[in-house]
């Protein structure tokens, strides 16, 4: 079974880098794969993102965080992915995710437009 051996390469990964912080994203992708829930995910995502910077697990806590009705933790992880990283298709989503909840900045309505641009392919010169 794949879950056994995510488990067991999960095992063997903390035990011989046990500082490594990709330890939570594995911790995250078999408690995914499990369907055990979002709090376990939430927490490894959190820690994960405690001390390393990604776009995608940064967007991914916020999507939890959506998933779990946590507005305000949205918002928050929506605002600090978009702030840290600027641009690129995982700032689009932050952007997208919090446009639903709330209404962005005027930046980040700017920054909004200008990426849903290049996404659709209307760029102006």
């Amino acid at each position: 079974d794949e879950l056994v051996r995510a488990l067991q390469f999960y095992n063997e990964f903390i035990r011989v880098a046990p500082n490594d912080p990709r330890r939570y994203i594995l911790n995250y992708m078999i408690l995914r794969a499990r369907n055990l829930g979002a709090d376990g995910m939430i927490s490894a995502l959190e820690k994960y993102n405690s001390v390393e910077h990604r776009p995608k697990w940064a967007y991914e806590l916020a999507q939890l965080y959506y998933q779990t009705e946590q507005d305000a933790k949205c918002i928050s992880q929506c605002d600090e992915t978009i702030a840290f990283f600027g641009e690129g298709m995982y700032v689009f989503k932050a952007l997208s995710l919090k446009r639903m909840l709330t209404e962005l900045t005027p930046e980040q309505e700017a920054a909004y437009q200008a990426l849903l641009n290049i996404k659709e392919g209307n760029i102006c010169i």
